[in-house]
């Protein structure tokens, strides 16, 4: 990543966001907001290269957030590049490993993402939000990208007094149901929360089918790639023997005509 550690500048910005208007979140308790611009350099996707994509272990492409035990988080991720054989991939996770997001392929949905993350446990601690640029096409022509993009980090740190109906744009269930009432309480937003998981964690289910599934059409093009380059390959060294013995046999074919003629006194 650029500008050195992302996780040092996120600091920054939670002491700023802490310190600025002390007492006008003393007061008010609004959400804490921070936005900051990110490059992921690209990594190609092979199996030796699995450590070095982002995990706890390696946070070296992760923004980490301070939270507190009820803590919500929005992000909001610029538009991001669909770039051919490349993708970026999103990863959530907290400070004991448990993944709390994981959103492959940002880049197809060619629009702002607004994503929310709720925590897996009613504990404080960082969250680490993590992004990884990986490569599929393997050919000696492709050159991989770096991605650009803004991230923007809204944390809600005090859910019991949340206004929820300013939620409801994030929720369709939400949409039908409540407007008419005009709000929206804890109860309804968590059972919402609950119907947005599981239809989450049945499309995470479907992409990761599919991914296994592009996987190995990527797997059969790179055979057919490399299969396709051999014979390019034979085939030119062939065409330049041939041309070579052609123009050989040419030659060696003129040299002897012209002793010939001499022999005849033609020339």
């Amino acid at each position: 990543m650029r500008f050195g550690s992302l996780r040092t500048r996120a600091s920054l910005q939670r002491l700023y966001c802490i310190f600025h208007f002390p007492l006008l979140l003393l007061l008010l308790q609004p959400p804490r907001v921070c936005a900051i611009g990110v490059q992921i350099e690209p990594l190609k996707n092979i199996a030796k290269n699995h450590n070095q994509k982002s995990s706890l272990s390696n946070l070296h492409n992760c923004v980490s957030y301070e939270t507190a035990v009820r803590d919500i988080i929005f992000l909001t991720i610029s538009e991001v590049a669909n770039l051919p054989s490349q993708e970026l991939n999103l990863l959530v996770l907290d400070n004991r490993g448990n993944v709390l997001l994981n959103q492959l392929n940002l880049g197809k949905f060619n629009r702002k993402l607004e994503l929310i993350v709720s925590k897996s446990d009613e504990r404080s601690g960082l969250v680490h939000v993590c992004f990884d640029n990986l490569y599929n096409d393997l050919s000696w022509s492709f050159q991989p990208r770096a991605f650009e993009f803004q991230v923007s980090v809204n944390i809600k740190n005090d859910i019991q007094v949340t206004d929820y109906g300013i939620y409801k744009q994030y929720f369709s269930y939400m949409r039908s149901e409540n407007d008419n009432k005009g709000e929206v309480d804890e109860k309804g937003f968590d059972v919402k929360m609950n119907m947005v998981q599981l239809d989450l964690d049945n499309i995470v289910e479907k992409l990761v089918k599919s991914y296994e599934t592009t996987q190995e059409l990527l797997e059969q093009e790179f055979k057919l790639r490399d299969t396709n380059e051999e014979i390019f390959t034979g085939y030119t060294l062939i065409s330049i023997v041939l041309c070579w013995t052609i123009f050989i046999a040419g030659v060696v074919q003129l040299i002897y005509f012209q002793c010939y003629l001499r022999r005849k006194n033609v020339v």
